[in-house]
């Protein structure tokens, strides 16, 4: 089987946006690595002002996923660094347990958040939530809609 983890790329806030996603998703970071800690590249130089930034870090999810990221170390990137950056054509889609679940998720995540579609119900059946968060990582949240009492079953 196969594992998807998502890996997201910041301007030098890394830190503080898995700090905030640690307080979301609980649990404890498995790595975390400064840029400062790498061996130094053949032919390329860190800048200083850039040693603090993350080179890599990992909060595990539940079902032994895994969200990563780093920091965009300018000095020593190759490519176009700032559409590494953008990344706002992407979003983080979590199918949650339950609509309690979903509901914490969304409203933790909310936090300095622009939300793009408020938790709701849908026509597919879902509970669904759209929001752009306060470091602009965009995610969809969603679960079965419960089915409550006196409610045909289908």
């Amino acid at each position: 089987m196969q594992t998807l983890s998502p890996y997201l790329i910041f301007d030098g806030n890394a830190a503080a946006a898995f700090d905030f996603y640690k307080s979301v998703f609980g649990g404890e970071f498995s790595f975390k690595m400064k840029a400062s800690d790498t061996p130094p590249e053949e032919g390329k130089k860190l800048d200083p002002a850039e040693a603090d930034k993350l080179m890599h870090i990992c909060l595990p999810l539940a079902n032994g996923q895994m969200l990563m990221a780093s920091d965009m170390i300018h000095s020593v990137c190759s490519g176009d660094a700032q559409a590494m950056i953008q990344g706002n054509n992407q979003f983080i889609n979590i199918r949650a347990d339950n609509e309690a679940e979903a509901r914490r998720l969304f409203e933790k995540l909310s936090q300095g958040a622009t939300i793009q579609v408020d938790m709701q119900p849908t026509f597919w059946g879902d509970l669904f939530g759209q929001l752009a968060d306060q470091f602009g990582v965009q995610w969809m949240i969603n679960s079965a809609l419960e089915k409550k009492e006196g409610t045909p079953n289908e």
